[in-house]
């Protein structure tokens, strides 16, 4: 039997159908929703995801994101950290450690292929460790490693001479056992290295122990003002450590031991005397650098 055809539609009804259905589809046809997300710039102009591995090299374990995320900078890790997060903590560790010299100039394309992400969170790490004084933009497209001033050094000792004086102090009279435990513990740690030769990690042994001490002065103010400087201390004290190593663990020795009797009077000076002994020497590397013309 024949089908029955139904009748064409009026000229009204064919103009509240057009775009609707098709003269060989008597239903209309459902459209497939938007997978487009808005992860930055368009698929077509993203970097090739970075082949497994890759991030593993560049960033410790427990700090590796996810492996898809390396095209946007607003993804976050496993860790819970974003990737401008990761990138920035690993640009400033690079800067600090001096595997990124003062001076030398910083390229999105290059730190981008170094750290196998996009340019996007490259370009955010930079903005905001700019912000903390560790990159100089000279130009719209020219980046550098902040060289420091002798200046720059005479105020970071200011403000470390005034929060950590105050730390000390508070630490002799408020440190809890388990503080004190983990103070000893890093003291202990950085005198070992320094007997066995392992300079490199005394810069980030130094500052763990200086923020140990502030964390002990029960003083959340103190502590914020130390992390603000913490970075700053490590790179200046990098720079120094070759010839600082065994008399600033010798000073803080003599520090520990001063908290430990509770002598806030004595704890405050003998810190006072190793951040001046610090700069001192911060100085005369300074004037030497300027001397070869670096």
């Amino acid at each position: 039997m024949t089908p029955a055809r139904t009748a064409a539609p009026t000229d009204d009804e064919a103009v509240r159908l057009k775009g609707r259905r098709r003269p060989d589809r008597p239903f209309p046809v459902a459209r497939r929703p938007s997978r487009r997300r808005d992860f930055g710039p368009a698929r077509a102009h993203r970097r090739p995801t970075v082949p497994p591995g890759r991030l593993t090299e560049v960033f410790p374990e427990g700090k590796v994101m996810n492996e898809g995320a390396a095209t946007s900078g607003r993804r976050t890790s496993r860790a819970g950290r974003s990737l401008v997060e990761q990138v920035t903590s690993q640009l400033r560790e690079d800067i600090v450690t001096g595997r990124l010299a003062v001076g030398e100039r910083l390229t999105e394309l290059r730190l981008a292929d170094a750290y196998g992400v996009s340019r996007v969170p490259v370009r955010e790490a930079l903005r905001l460790l700019e912000g903390e004084g560790f990159v100089t933009t000279t130009s719209p497209r020219i980046r550098t490693v902040t060289r420091m001033t002798r200046e720059d050094a005479e105020n970071l000792f200011e403000v470390r001479a005034t929060v950590e004086g105050l730390a000390a102090a508070r630490a002799a009279k408020r440190v809890a056992p388990a503080r004190l435990r983990v103070i000893r513990a890093i003291l202990a740690e950085g005198q070992d290295c320094v007997a066995r030769g392992e300079i490199e990690v005394l810069p980030q042994l130094n500052t763990d122990l200086h923020r140990a001490i502030a964390l002990a002065s029960e003083s959340t103010m103190l502590l914020g003002l130390f992390d603000q400087i913490s970075h700053k201390i490590s790179w200046f004290y990098a720079d120094v450590v070759t010839r600082r190593a065994h008399s600033s663990w010798h000073e803080h020795a003599q520090i520990v031991a001063a908290i430990v009797e509770g002598d806030a009077q004595l704890s405050r000076s003998l810190m006072l005397e190793h951040i001046a002994a610090s700069q001192r020497l911060t100085q005369d590397e300074q004037e030497d650098g300027a001397d070869d013309g670096r």
